[in-house]
């Protein structure tokens, strides 16, 4: 994967909205596709398709991968493995992006 650009987000500021951070979208940056991409808590990837949750916001950290991986799943449906491999992200459309749920802030001692 070369990157993430987050288009529009809506999650609640300081937690969900972090995802538009360069330290979580910086992750992304040349993170294998093949197996799926996954997100790991609490420590750091291990793995070369694996990116680090945001702490707080496990929800919003699901729905961009998830989003990322159906837009994979969605691209290689269309084209050959050949053509797989050296396809633009850009030219593939009409990928529905899956909508967060607000995160919800825990009191402290609460779990």
């Amino acid at each position: 994967l070369k990157g993430l650009e987050v288009l529009e987000q809506v999650e609640t500021p300081g937690l969900g909205n972090r995802i538009v951070e360069p330290a979580f979208k910086d992750q992304f940056k040349g993170v294998e596709v093949r197996p799926r991409i996954e997100y790991i808590k609490y420590r750091k990837p291990e793995k070369p398709n694996q990116i680090q949750a945001i702490t707080g916001a496990t929800i919003s950290s699901t729905a961009v991968v998830n989003n990322i991986n159906k837009a994979v799943e969605k691209v290689k449906a269309l084209f050959t493995t050949e053509d797989f491999l050296s396809v633009n992200v850009d030219d593939v459309k009409d990928a529905e992006p899956e909508k967060a749920e607000p995160e919800k802030k825990e009191e402290p001692g609460k779990r």
